[in-house]
């Protein structure tokens, strides 16, 4: 079996080695062209947007905050009372889903070890029916099967022995 070892001990400087597949044979280096086209693609297509959304953000909780004008203030007071609202129903609703859960298994513990004894008792009897119809049907073949390697048996027992 062969193990794969991600970092070869043979190397002496991590940047210096080269990729190795499990198998020990070396991959290659990858195109130098299409790794700085991936690297500028995933900083104009990754970092750029994140960090002109943080700075975004920012501004916008830097404008809320210093808003010295009631009114704004007032307005803002009640956007988040609007926007807290959805949130607290869902999670209410949530809450209460969660206790029904909980307080219907409690019950079921109580109730449910008579019931499932009850079920094991059918399930067991089912298998033993099953079983028992099982070597009824199966029980012909081997009877065919006992008489042949009977004959097969005496046919050998009559044939002389070469010695």
């Amino acid at each position: 079996m062969l193990k794969y070892n991600p970092m070869p001990t043979t190397q002496k400087n991590p940047d210096e080695q080269q990729s190795t597949e499990p198998s020990g044979q070396k991959l290659p280096d990858p195109n130098p062209v299409t790794k700085k086209r991936h690297h500028y693609e995933m900083v104009w297509q990754v970092y750029v947007p994140l960090a002109g959304g943080v700075i975004l953000v920012l501004f916008l909780m830097i404008l809320t905050v210093s808003g010295s004008n009631y009114a704004i203030r007032k307005g803002a007071d009640v956007a988040m009372i609007w926007l807290i609202t959805p949130a607290l129903v869902i999670s209410l609703i949530i809450l209460a889903i969660n206790a029904a859960a909980i307080y219907g298994i409690a019950q079921l513990i109580f109730v449910l070890p008579g019931y499932s004894r009850i079920l094991l008792d059918y399930f067991l009897a089912a298998g033993k029916i099953v079983n028992k119809m099982g070597n009824r049907m199966v029980s012909p073949f081997f009877q065919v099967q006992t008489f042949n390697a009977a004959l097969r048996q005496i046919g050998r027992s009559l044939r002389p022995r070469r010695e």
